[in-house]
């Protein structure tokens, strides 16, 4: 653009008073000039708006979406409620974000029964808000006539008062179809609010809470529909097998405990009694137990579980090895394919049960041992009974420890173990691993890891996954982005603090069993 300042410009030229004064006026006619020019970009601008909303709202008429059938629409709502728990009355998710997207989803969303039967219902969420009890009814009638899963969190100290009450007596209205039910930190007398409560479709329920529950007689324990049953408490004991459950019909059992430090010899499950539960559910497909410390007497002979396909022993408080080998020898379980079993401390008979359970169960996909409890020789000669092994879970360290003049094999040493030597696939121990979950892990070195993964990729094994849950927040992490970028996926996790402000989602805990801490991300 002309100037007659042109060689002056980006300069430290210092014009006169007579050349300030052709500068202004030439600014003044070049601003004239931009002023003009800024009126017709804002011209084109709104014009050219206008076309686009014109463009955009035409093309929404014909678009694919607002095309779908209803049902086609409905089944993908389905499909965005959560998977592992129920709904949570959150607009975070769905069913209720379904509703904000616009008018015709939301009138679509709010008339499909299905998405309204399933409801997570912390008492201590709905604690006093008249609004919340509300919606909760409003919820609950949207189901129509579909059966429900509901999950009730009674987070209130195992309080029964009036908040607890009125959510209870609100879903008892719904009792007749109740398929799935978990009652969460509920106490003897809170239960006792349910006790004559039917609930004809019931399929599965969930009681968790105090001790005290076994000589209240539930209605819903004996129904003819009920297939699975699970127990978690404070002081669970012996006293469960006189339980009114219709044990003969189950499917599915859990006998769990909190872990909140009580004496060995308390609160627990012994072997002999969880031997005897398993000799009244012979349709058992899957048993969950915690045994307590006391050794397990002479057996009467050994039972047979045609239908078993998953056996999981929790965290025993000093149980002997040689109970535990008990039991199993005593268990035909022909179908087993999941074995999470802990071996407190080092065992050298720990193999032989294995190797027996190997033999005779050998469909084993599912394997959770503690590293504690072997040694280098040992994990391998018990590995090599199990060659259909698909996932792994170990636990690194164990709070007992093993004896001192022995030397258990630890992480580092196991991803060692299952690394292959490259260009050779007669070497791979569990040549079939697809899964590795490794709990309370010391640090492990980028060599070793590297190595683990690398080999198992070069030799086109099917490994895809590898969890590490750390013991501490300071272990190193890892740069693994060009194995994720491979296919791979790799998760590191530590220790974080749970929240514990009431939330649509309190009193749930992670479903996903490979997160063995609730408390952790």
């Amino acid at each position: 653009m002309d100037s007659p300042f042109l060689d002056r410009l980006h300069s430290n030229y210092i014009p006169s008073d007579a050349e300030i004064k052709v500068i202004q006026t030439a600014i003044l006619a070049r601003s004239r000039d931009l002023e003009r020019i800024n009126e017709t970009i804002r011209s084109l601008t709104a014009e050219r708006d206008k076309i686009q909303d014109y463009i955009d709202a035409h093309s929404a008429l014909i678009s694919y979406a607002r095309r779908l059938p209803h049902d086609i629409v409905q089944e993908i709502f389905t499909a965005c409620l959560p998977h592992d728990r129920n709904a949570a009355m959150s607009r975070q998710e769905a069913p209720l974000l379904l509703c904000e997207i616009y008018g015709a989803w939301r009138n679509l969303a709010l008339n499909t029964p299905t998405l309204w039967a399933s409801l997570h219902v912390p008492v201590e969420f709905l604690s006093g808000n008249v609004s919340r009890m509300r919606f909760l009814s409003q919820w609950l009638d949207r189901s129509g006539v579909t059966p429900l899963s509901l999950s009730v969190s009674n987070g209130l100290g195992f309080s029964y008062g009036f908040e607890m009450l009125d959510a209870v007596n609100l879903l008892v209205g719904y009792s007749g179809r109740w398929r799935h039910l978990e009652l969460l930190d509920f106490s003897a007398p809170a239960l006792s609010v349910l006790a004559r409560v039917h609930a004809p479709t019931l399929a599965s329920i969930k009681i968790s809470g105090t001790s005290g529950w076994q000589n209240i007689q539930m209605n819903m324990l004996q129904e003819q529909t009920l297939r699975s049953v699970g127990f978690q408490w404070f002081g669970i004991n012996d006293n469960i097998l006189d339980a009114p459950v219709a044990w003969h019909q189950l499917t599915q059992l859990s006998v769990t405990h909190f872990d909140v430090g009580y004496r060995e010899s308390e609160g627990l499950l012994s072997l002999h009694h969880a031997f005897m539960l398993l000799q009244r559910c012979h349709r058992l497909i899957s048993f969950e137990f915690g045994p307590t410390a006391e050794d397990c007497p002479e057996l009467p002979g050994p039972v047979t579980l045609p239908l078993l396909r998953s056996l999981v022993m929790c965290k025993p408080s000093r149980l002997q090895t040689v109970s535990i080998e008990q039991l199993l020898q005593n268990l035909r379980m022909p179908e087993l394919r999941t074995l999470h079993i802990h071996v407190p401390t080092f065992a050298p008979s720990a193999t032989t049960f294995l190797a027996d359970i190997g033999r005779q169960s050998s469909l084993i996909h599912d394997l959770r041992i503690d590293l504690s409890a072997f040694n280098k020789e040992l994990l391998l000669d018990a590995l090599g009974y199990i060659p259909s092994l698909t996932k792994l879970y170990i636990t690194d360290s164990d709070s007992w420890g093993a004896l001192a003049d022995e030397s258990p094999i630890d992480a580092p040493q196991l991803l060692q173990l299952l690394t292959p030597d490259s260009g050779s696939h007669l070497s791979i121990v569990c040549p079939l691993l697809q899964e590795l979950i490794v709990l309370q892990c010391s640090p492990v070195s980028e060599d070793i890891l590297f190595a683990f993964l690398q080999n198992r990729i070069d030799l086109e094994t099917d490994f895809r996954a590898l969890k590490i849950f750390f013991q501490r927040e300071e272990a190193s992490k890892h740069d693994v982005e060009r194995f994720r970028e491979r296919g791979l996926k790799i998760q590191f996790k530590f220790p974080q603090l749970r929240k514990s402000l009431p939330t649509p989602w309190s009193g749930l805990w992670p479903k996903d069993s490979d997160d063995a801490f609730a408390q952790w991300d």
